[in-house]
């Protein structure tokens, strides 16, 4: 598969998923290269384990920022980003009659490579992790 400049560089996706499933997203870390695809950006998947909707979610880091919309109960939201350089992640969200911010947290950097999940669990406390492929 060759890649060009006009390749799709974000993939949006949001799904309900189980608790069960939840705990297998770890698998992201052994398909980070097939989720990287060709565009060789970086994919976060935020994971919502909550009862409430999380509105307005914001990703950013070093040279991307995200607008990846609502995240409903106990779903999941993925985009690739395109870091410049070394990075960590800051997500920002509404949620329960509140705004919650959390970061910057874990690392990746540009060029791809890497795999992140932000879990926002029940509490809305945020947890991210990543991991080199």
């Amino acid at each position: 598969m060759t890649c060009s400049a006009s390749t799709l560089l974000v993939k949006r996706s949001a799904r309900p998923v189980s608790f069960a499933t939840i705990s297998r997203m770890v698998v992201l870390f052994a398909a980070g290269p097939l989720l990287a695809s060709c565009s060789r950006g970086t994919p976060i998947t935020v994971i919502n384990q909550s009862a409430h909707p999380l509105e307005h979610v914001m990703l950013s880091g070093s040279g991307f920022v995200e607008d990846i919309g609502t995240v409903r109960p106990n779903a999941a939201s993925r985009v690739i980003v395109r870091p410049r350089g070394e990075s960590g992640l800051q997500i920002r969200f509404n949620a329960s009659g509140r705004t919650v911010s959390f970061g910057p947290d874990g690392y990746f950097e540009g060029g791809g490579g890497y795999v992140v999940i932000a879990t926002v669990s029940p509490t809305l406390a945020v947890s991210v992790k990543s991991e080199a492929y």
